[in-house]
């Protein structure tokens, strides 16, 4: 029951971040601009404020308070876990080099996401390419 109960709550996060992502893109469009008689698209971050934010509202902020208040860790396993359980079941049932490099890979791609996150626009690869861009 307790299973049942995590997968239900965990479905509807997962609906409230995406209805609230939608519709911030539905209601909140992207806006133009015209320079030189050429129309421009200007960056849109409403929705990635929108997205961002709900996901470390209902991922870290709420189950963080919620370990304080009440004294104890969460009842589902933290990422940390997840990962290890992930490479343990690949480990098992693939092979031991395959599951040292998805582990690898996902660790790897989530410091890459907070390098990015936090020194944005890191890379900024677009000016390579593009030098008058």
């Amino acid at each position: 029951m307790r299973d049942l109960w995590f997968a239900l709550r965990s479905l509807a996060i997962a609906l409230v971040v995406a209805s609230a992502t939608l519709l911030t893109y539905h209601y909140c469009p992207n806006q133009y601009v015209v320079r030189n008689g050429m129309r421009e698209k200007l960056p849109n971050y409403r929705v990635a404020y929108v997205l961002y934010g709900s996901i470390g509202l209902f991922w870290i902020a709420l189950p963080t308070i919620q370990s304080l208040v009440s004294g104890r860790d969460a009842e589902f396993p933290t990422l940390i876990r997840t990962v290890r359980n992930l490479e343990q079941w690949v480990g098992n049932h693939v092979g031991k080099a395959a599951a040292w490099l998805l582990s690898f890979v996902l660790v790897w791609g989530m410091v890459f996401l907070l390098l990015h996150l936090t020194f944005y626009p890191f890379p900024n690869i677009t000016r390579i390419l593009n030098p008058g861009g």
